[in-house]
Order: C-alpha cells, then sequence, then structure tokens
C-alpha cells in the first residue's frame, strides 16, 4: 500500500510539474505573438469601424494623422481612435479621393486629393482630376480643382500617382503628381517640373511611383514602398524585392540582399528601430523588417500581435508608423489599410486598422492587438 502511495505522489509531481511548465509557456507576452494566451487574445471583439473603404495613402503633418481612399479622414497624433472626416466643402460628392498627399509652399501646407470618377455610360472609362485645400482642418477654405494644362504638362492617368516625400519638417514637404508626360512637384496650384539634377535623384519619369527626402535631397523611386527614417537622414525603398537603403550620396541605392516580395508600402518605427512593409498584388499581410545600429537592413520577422488573423490575408496597400515617421516623441501606433483579394473580396473588410503599443497611454481598446479604426 506504501508502495502504491509513494507512486501516485510521484505521478501528482510530475504532472504539476507538466502543468507548471504548461502554465510558464502559455503565459509569454501576447505582444511578442508567443505563448496560449496570445492565441486567445487574437480573437478579440472588432470595434465599429469609422474609416472605411480603399484606403491608399496614410501620412501626418505635426499636428494630425490623415488617411484617404474612399473618404478622407484625420485625427490628432497620439490619440485613441477618434477618427472625423475631413471638410469636403468644394470636392465634389459621389467620388472617390483615390489617393492624398501633403506639401508646404509659401508659407503654408496644402492637402492635395485626386478625385477618381467613372463615365456613367461607359464604366470602362475613368478620369482623374485634382483638388487641393490648407491641411488644417479648422480652415474655412473650400477644396478647388487645380487646372492642368494638358499641353504642358499632360494628363492624369486613371490610375492616377499622387504622393508625398516623407520629410520630417514642415519646410522640407512636398507633394508630386505623375502625369503621362512626367513627374511634377505641386505648389499650391501651380505644377512645376522635376528633372533629375543632382538634387532629384534616383527614377524621375512616368513609372515614378513615390519620393522621399533624404539629407536635403529627394530619392524618386518606381516602387510604391519607399520612406525615410525619423530626421530623414535615410532613405528606404523596397525595389524589384530586395530592400535597399541610402543617405542621398549618389544617384541610388544600395542593395541589402533582404528580400521582401509584393512590398507596395514601407514605414519606419524609431522605438522598435526597424521598418514595416505591407504587401499587395499577389502578396498579402505585413512583415517587420529588421535594422542594425546604422540603418542597414538586416533581416525579416513576423509582427507578432495578432498580425496574421486581422491582416494576414489582405492586401496592405497603406501602412504608417506615427512614432518615427513624423515625430521621434509620443505614441508608437501603426496603421495599416486592408483591401480584399481573391474571390472572397465582397466579404473582406475594406478599411484601416490600427496597432497601439500596449506599453501606451493613449486610450484605446485592445492595445497590443490589431482592431478597425
Amino acid at each position: 500500500m506504501k508502495k502504491l502511495s509513494a507512486i501516485i505522489q510521484r505521478a501528482a509531481v510530475v504532472f504539476g510539474c507538466g502543468i507548471c511548465m504548461l502554465y510558464v509557456a502559455s503565459c509569454e507576452n501576447p505582444y511578442t505573438g508567443k505563448g496560449m494566451f496570445s492565441e486567445i487574445s487574437r480573437e478579440i471583439k472588432l470595434t465599429e469601424a469609422n474609416v472605411k473603404g480603399n484606403i491608399f495613402s496614410i501620412f501626418a503633418n505635426d499636428t494630425y494623422v490623415f488617411a484617404g481612399g474612399g473618404g478622407i479622414y484625420y485625427k490628432k497624433l497620439h490619440t485613441g481612435r477618434t477618427w472625423q472626416r475631413f471638410p469636403s466643402d468644394g470636392f465634389p460628392s459621389n467620388t472617390q479621393a483615390r489617393r492624398l498627399a501633403i506639401g508646404y509652399y509659401e508659407d503654408q501646407e496644402y492637402l492635395y486629393a485626386l478625385r477618381m470618377w467613372t463615365d456613367e455610360n461607359d464604366e470602362d472609362k475613368q478620369y482623374a482630376s485634382l483638388y487641393y485645400r490648407p491641411s488644417d482642418p479648422a480652415s474655412n477654405a473650400k477644396w478647388e480643382e487645380i487646372k492642368i494644362e494638358t499641353a504642358t504638362c499632360g494628363n492624369i492617368p486613371s490610375t492616377g500617382t499622387l504622393f508625398t516625400n516623407h520629410a520630417f519638417k514642415q519646410k522640407d514637404r512636398a507633394a508630386y503628381l505623375v502625369t503621362d508626360k512626367g513627374v511634377y512637384k505641386l505648389n499650391g496650384d501651380q505644377l512645376d517640373s522635376v528633372v533629375s539634377d543632382g538634387e532629384n535623384i534616383g527614377t524621375i519619369d512616368t513609372s515614378t511611383r513615390s519620393a522621399v527626402y533624404v539629407n536635403g535631397k529627394t530619392y524618386f523611386s518606381s516602387s510604391l514602398a519607399s520612406c525615410a527614417n525619423a530626421g530623414n537622414t535615410m532613405c528606404y525603398a523596397v525595389e524589384n524585392g530586395e530592400v535597399k537603403y541610402g543617405d542621398g550620396n549618389g544617384d541610388g541605392l544600395t542593395g541589402s540582399g533582404v528580400k521582401v516580395s509584393d512590398a507596395v508600402s514601407l514605414t519606419f518605427s524609431k522605438k522598435d528601430n526597424c521598418l514595416y512593409a505591407g504587401k499587395g498584388r499577389s502578396g498579402s499581410g505585413a512583415v517587420k523588417i529588421i535594422l542594425d545600429g546604422t540603418g542597414k537592413p538586416t533581416g525579416t520577422a513576423d509582427i507578432g500581435a495578432n498580425t496574421d488573423a486581422a491582416i494576414g490575408s489582405y492586401n496592405v496597400y497603406a501602412i504608417f508608423c506615427e512614432q518615427g515617421e513624423n515625430t521621434e516623441q509620443g505614441e508608437n501606433t501603426l496603421y495599416a489599410s486592408t483591401i480584399g483579394r481573391g474571390s472572397s473580396y465582397s466579404s473582406m473588410y475594406n478599411g484601416l486598422w490600427g496597432l497601439y503599443d500596449p506599453d501606451s497611454a493613449v486610450d484605446a481598446q485592445d492595445k497590443g492587438n490589431w482592431n478597425r479604426e
């Protein structure tokens, strides 16, 4: 009987140790995406979305974050899910603001919106036009159309390419438009042709899709996925499936050997000292790009949290980190826009998601997990 009791006691000890090991393993930080509790945390209650539609542009100035696609939205930096509709007075109704950009000219910062619409009698015919107004939502100014002299500047393709240059300081911010004749800088309601001249470097032609301000120069890329670090001392772009980097010296960027396929958006995080890339076309989801102490890309990693469950099956055409691209202080909030792909497109959620740092002081539901904005 004593022998049987001893056996039972030893079995109980082994079982108890097993339970402890399981408990310890399951209690890993859910923000890293490890452990059983993190799997449970992925089944979060989704918030009611305020920012819906195909969001192709996310950026910020010194005060606000802007998001644009089907509609135009804004909210104050370093706040929770407080998005509002940007004033639309003067902007044609029932049309899409497909892309947004922001630029500074003659002591005024402007918001630019590329309007897209389809011919009522022929869905195959699509058109584009450009509008602008002061970036301050409190301004009483109306949106005004920028009249483009097509003989000089060409036509805006129906695919429309409008972008900003990721400048850290307001005075350096610039917006650019690509027409079927080339690249143009937007100065209020004026278009100035951009040519390669030592200060403007990279790919400057009708294939240009983005620009990055770096050490007083502007690097133009044929890739949608580009960004700068905090302070604009380093430029990054994913070109031909490779993450490239440079400080503006020379005519191009240096290959890092780090491969990221189907990248269509890119952003920098100062706190995490990394890049985040959104994938589109035949790819989906988002990935973290690791940087070393010099800013060189060295590899990739999963973002963690509930990234795969929330946005892993979507195209991510815009991704943006508040802390790093626009300010060296404040909250480390990451945004990503999702657009459904494949045969399930109609049943998928198209709109904006937010991932708030779990240590953040921001009042936001489910910090440490992606949720709808």
